[in-house]
């Protein structure tokens, strides 16, 4: 075992969190958190946006959130531009289009079988063209 592992199991026993781990469920990372969109997104700050308001919204069916910088220290800015965000996301899933960029993977999958129907040779424009 190497030392790291020896310490991760270590502090397992003792059951405290590692210390080189961030906890998402702590609420001190972020700051000034508001909910709005019948609680569907949440503004906040954080110690390192420099007082830059940012979005964060559950995305159903992934296990991850969509998050997004507003770019404003201004809460009402913030707020409008959050209700703006929160009604584009909608309405791209219920088009059935995703919020986050596919991985490395499928997008050479779809490169490739793009290639295969046109019978055009792969350009960087190719994947441009797939609305993806």
């Amino acid at each position: 075992m190497s030392r790291g592992q020896v310490v991760q199991l270590a502090e397992w026993r003792n059951k405290k969190t590692p210390t080189n781990q961030h906890n998402n469920s702590d609420d001190s990372f972020y700051q000034n958190k508001q909910m709005i969109c019948d609680g569907e997104v949440t503004l906040f700050t954080t110690k390192n946006s420099g007082g830059n308001w940012q979005m964060r919204m559950r995305v159903e069916g992934h296990r991850q959130y969509h998050q997004k910088s507003l770019r404003t220290k201004n809460y009402e800015t913030a707020k409008e531009r959050a209700k703006k965000e929160h009604a584009i996301a909608t309405v791209k899933l219920s088009e059935g289009k995703s919020l986050f960029s596919p991985p490395l993977y499928k997008a050479i999958e779809l490169c490739v079988n793009e290639e295969k129907k046109t019978k055009t040779p792969f350009t960087l424009n190719t994947y441009s063209m797939l609305n993806c």
